[in-house]
């Protein structure tokens, strides 16, 4: 049931990915709102669960290499620089009229494809029991998805519209079908992990903080980071359960 229940939530987020132009058009008007609230999601996302996670793969690495060099047990926290470094300069040279700027734009979208893959890694492995965390942390994806994908159509609205949405949907079920069918290793899921949370910092502080011109948003964006504020605490709060 569980199973089955996490592909219909990854099915409806992929659906979310198709739907967005049509779906961007009818909350133009309260653009101002529900795209700051995104940001907060992210920013929440970042600091109470990528970094989070991080530390764990590092107290997990200590554990099982006791003796192995100190700096590598912090592995994580390189690939996570690695991922810092190369969206950094990816956004850099996506820019209009750069030598790079198509290979720089297909790199963009593919790291977003990456991380949509990662999401739909994630969901069936929540650890919680029950079908209402799957739920919940699945709304708040959902939400914060739509923050990446305004994003993207922002950046490149033709290319969306005719091919990224469909990538974006498809890299999602194939992320939950990976979870659901295989098992990666921990050290390359260490790897993708570490890197994507250093991806996402880089492009949550260059594109979703508000900006200083317009208050309207900062509100909006409080609001983002107490929603996953207070799901993270109640999915926390739910017995640790194994799968």
């Amino acid at each position: 049931m569980r199973v089955v229940f996490s592909g219909i939530l990854v099915l409806a987020l992929a659906g979310l990915h198709v739907a967005y132009p049509w779906l961007e058009e009818r909350a133009a008007r309260r653009r101002h709102i529900w795209v700051p609230v995104s940001a907060g999601i992210a920013i929440g996302y970042v600091f109470l669960y990528m970094l989070p996670k991080l530390s764990d793969y590092t107290r997990a690495i200590i554990a099982a290499e006791p003796s192995g060099a100190e700096f590598f047990h912090y592995r994580v926290f390189l690939f996570a620089l690695f991922g810092f470094l190369f969206y950094f300069i990816v956004d850099r040279d996506r820019l209009p009229g750069h030598p790079r700027a198509e290979l720089a734009t297909s790199l963009h979208s593919a790291s977003f494809c990456f991380y949509n893959a990662l999401v739909g890694y994630i969901i069936p492995h929540i650890p919680r029991p029950g079908l209402v965390p799957l739920f919940v942390a699945s709304a708040v994806l959902g939400v914060h998805l739509l923050g990446i994908n305004h994003q993207l159509r922002h950046w490149h609205p033709n290319r969306f519209d005719r091919t990224i949405r469909w990538l974006l949907a498809a890299s999602i079920v194939f992320g939950w079908a990976l979870a659901t069918f295989t098992s990666l290793p921990k050290e390359l899921l260490l790897v993708m992990t570490g890197f994507l949370a250093g991806a996402i910092v880089v492009n949550v502080m260059m594109e979703e903080l508000p900006e200083k011109d317009d208050p309207r948003r900062v509100v909006p964006f409080l609001v983002g980071i107490g929603i996953f504020l207070v799901v993270m605490i109640f999915i926390r709060s739910l017995p640790h359960t194994v799968g």
